[in-house]
This record gives C-alpha cells, sequence and structure tokens, in this order.
C-alpha cells in the first residue's frame, strides 16, 4: 500500500469514529495498512504516519494518555 493511501485511509477511519481508538483497533480495521506480521514494523509505520499527520498545521490528532487515537471532526 502506497503511504499516501494508508495515511487517507488511517484519516477516513479516524473520521468515522466518535469514541478514541487503540493502535489493535485501527490495525484491525486497516489491515492492509497495519495488519502485516510484524507487529513492531507496523507500530513504527503508525508512529510515522501519526508524525506527518501532526506536522500539517490544519490537521490535529489527539491521542490520550492510555493511547487511543482519534481526529477532531474539525480537523
Amino acid at each position: 500500500m502506497e503511504p499516501l493511501e494508508r495515511l487517507l485511509d488511517l484519516v477516513q477511519f479516524l473520521l468515522s469514529r466518535r469514541t478514541p481508538v487503540t493502535f489493535t483497533e485501527i490495525r484491525e480495521r486497516i489491515p492492509e495498512a497495519y495488519g502485516q506480521g510484524n507487529l513492531q514494523s507496523a507500530k513504527r509505520m503508525f508512529e510515522r504516519d501519526k508524525d506527518v499527520l501532526r506536522d500539517r498545521k490544519s490537521t490535529r490528532l489527539n491521542s490520550s494518555h492510555v493511547k487511543r487515537f482519534r481526529m477532531p471532526s474539525s480537523a
């Protein structure tokens, strides 16, 4: 999966959720993006994707202390 497609899938999924989700939930719902066999590799890819989204001035990505993620609908 191409990086842009992965980012768009992640944004679409996060915007569709009303409550924060865990990385495990993201991985289960977007297996083509983060469901590869190596969990550590998937986590690193997700961290990079979060950094890309956070670097965009118009995109907010909230994360809580219990590692749940959401994107406010006003983003």
